[in-house]
């Protein structure tokens, strides 16, 4: 599956990933879409809200 992964502030880069293996009652479902909210922007502008910093790639989205 891609995963989307913010690498520093401004970077974004999409990935392949592998598939999560799942609990008996867990799913896995198929995303047709997404949307982007604030606090998205905010780490993609700053890489941090609050006092949580991104120190290592984040996944900010993923899908199968």
């Amino acid at each position: 599956m891609k995963a989307m992964y913010l690498v520093k502030p401004g970077v974004i880069v999409s990935k392949d990933v592998p598939l999560p293996s799942l609990a008996p009652n867990e799913v896995l479902i198929k995303v047709k879409g997404v949307g982007i909210c604030g606090s998205d922007m905010e780490y993609f502008k700053s890489g941090r809200i609050g006092n949580f910093v991104v120190k290592s790639p984040l996944i900010v989205d993923s899908w199968a």
